[in-house]
């Protein structure tokens, strides 16, 4: 059975790291600029149903090594928190939409300055995507 792909890369599942009590979150590594692409972003698909995030995909863009997507399923989030940690800027969110392959809203952000990690967390209700 071939990968699934999502927006032309490898779809990912991603869901276990995710999950309140993991033990370490789901970090995803990217370089913030370069010189070819300019600044580096992430684009967020969000599928609901009734009302809450059923799966959220997480899509690298501008990124010359990236070779998937990932996946994450919640199940019952009401709440999708974008922040920055210490010392870095909060990301910009340049584009919102609608995405076609998750029949749901968008969200194209561009990544902090001289941040390098993406860090996805469950907190219940919700989930925290912090760039550092």
């Amino acid at each position: 059975m071939a990968p699934r792909r999502f927006h032309g890369l490898e779809l990912r599942d991603v869901t276990e790291q995710t999950q309140v009590g993991a033990k370490e979150p789901l970090e995803i590594h990217y370089p913030w600029k370069s010189a070819r692409l300019g600044r580096a972003e992430f684009m967020f698909c969000q599928h609901y149903k009734y009302g809450k995030l059923k799966e959220l995909y997480i899509v690298p863009c501008q990124q010359e090594n990236a070779k998937e997507a990932y996946l994450v399923r919640h199940g019952h989030a009401t709440e999708l928190i974008f922040g920055g940690f210490a010392n870095i800027s909060d990301p910009r969110i340049w584009q919102i939409g609608w995405c076609k392959e998750a029949n749901g809203p968008f969200a194209d952000l561009y990544v902090p300055e001289n941040s390098s990690y993406l860090t996805i967390r469950s907190f219940g209700r919700g989930l925290s995507l912090d760039f550092r």
